[in-house]
C-alpha cells in the first residue's frame, strides 16, 4: 500500500509539472487556430523557451555546422483598389500550415534548403526565410551544388551525389567560388531556430524578415529571433529592429508606389504605438 501510494504521487507530480511546462509555450493570444495547438505541445518540449534563448541555440547551431536555412519567395503584392494594394501570403501561409500541421500530418517534407557555415561565402536562394537545426531534422539528400530537386518520397528526384552528411558537404565548401548547396530535408516544427534575412543594400529582405516574425507570432505565440546574414563574411548577427527602423526600411526598399504601399500597410498592424 505505501508503494503504492508513493507511486501515485509521483505520477501526479509529474503530470502537474508538464502541465504546467506546456501551459507556459502557450500563446495569450485565446484566437490561436485549434490545428496548431498540437504542435505547440510538441514545442512545449524546448523548456524556457524565448527570443533570448533560441538566439543562443542558433549560434550554436551554426557554429557546430548544423545551420539549413530554407529561402522564401516575398509576398506577392494585390490590387484591392484604384490605388489600393495590399500583401497576399497565400504562398508563404501554405508553407507555415505544412510546418505547423493540421493534426498528424505536418512538417516540410523533402523541402529544399542550404548549409550556412562560419566564414564560408555561401549564397542563398532568396533573401530571406526560415533557419533550422539539421541535426535535429530528417535529411534525405545532400548535395554540394543546387541539385535540381523535386517531388517527395519514391517520387523525389535530384542529382546523384557522394554525400551522406553536413560534416561531409561542408568539407566540399570552396571560399574562393562561392556556391549554393543543396540539403532537402524533412523538418518539423520543433526543428525551426529562427528567421534570416541577407545583408543587401535594398532592405527589403530584412523587411519581408520582420513580417514573417510577426506573422508566426500571431499564430503560434512564439517569437523567433531574427538573424542578418553577411553572405561575404559567412556571419550571422542577432538583429532587434525597432518600429522606426522598419518604418525607414518600407520607405528604401521598394522602388513601386505600390508596393511601398503594401508593406507599409501591412507593417502598420504589427506596430506596437
Amino acid at each position: 500500500m505505501f508503494i503504492f501510494v508513493i507511486v501515485f504521487l509521483y505520477t501526479l507530480k509529474t503530470k502537474m509539472s508538464e502541465d504546467n511546462k506546456t501551459t507556459a509555450l502557450q500563446p495569450e493570444n485565446s484566437s490561436l487556430p485549434p490545428e496548431h495547438a498540437s504542435i505547440l505541445g510538441g514545442l512545449a518540449v524546448r523548456d524556457g523557451f524565448s527570443a533570448e534563448s533560441a538566439t543562443d541555440e542558433v549560434e550554436q547551431i551554426f557554429q557546430s555546422g548544423n545551420l539549413l536555412v530554407r529561402a522564401l519567395d516575398p509576398p506577392a503584392i494585390r490590387r484591392d483598389g484604384a490605388n489600393d494594394f495590399s500583401l497576399q501570403y497565400d504562398v508563404i501561409d501554405r508553407e507555415t500550415d505544412d510546418l505547423f500541421g493540421r493534426g498528424d500530418e505536418h512538417g516540410l517534407w523533402y523541402a529544399s534548403s542550404t548549409l550556412l557555415l562560419p566564414e564560408r561565402r555561401i549564397p542563398t536562394y532568396k533573401g530571406y526565410g526560415f533557419m533550422f537545426n539539421g541535426q535535429t531534422a530528417e535529411l534525405h539528400h545532400i548535395h554540394e551544388k543546387d541539385s535540381g530537386s523535386g517531388g517527395q518520397g519514391e517520387d523525389f528526384v535530384a542529382a546523384k551525389t557522394e554525400l551522406s552528411s553536413l560534416a561531409e558537404l561542408a568539407a566540399t565548401v570552396n571560399d574562393e567560388v562561392p556556391v549554393m548547396n543543396e540539403v532537402n530535408a524533412t523538418f518539423q516544427a520543433s526543428d525551426l531556430k529562427g528567421i534570416f534575412a541577407v545583408d543587401a543594400k535594398r532592405p527589403s529582405a530584412k523587411v519581408s524578415a520582420w513580417l514573417l516574425q510577426k506573422r508566426l507570432k500571431s499564430t503560434t505565440g512564439l517569437e523567433f529571433p531574427l538573424y542578418i546574414y553577411d553572405i561575404d563574411a559567412g556571419k550571422i548577427d542577432p538583429w532587434y529592429p525597432t518600429d522606426e527602423d522598419v518604418k525607414d526600411m518600407v520607405g528604401k526598399a521598394f522602388q513601386t508606389e505600390k508596393m511601398r504601399t503594401a508593406y507599409a500597410q501591412e507593417c502598420a498592424t504589427h506596430f506596437e504605438t
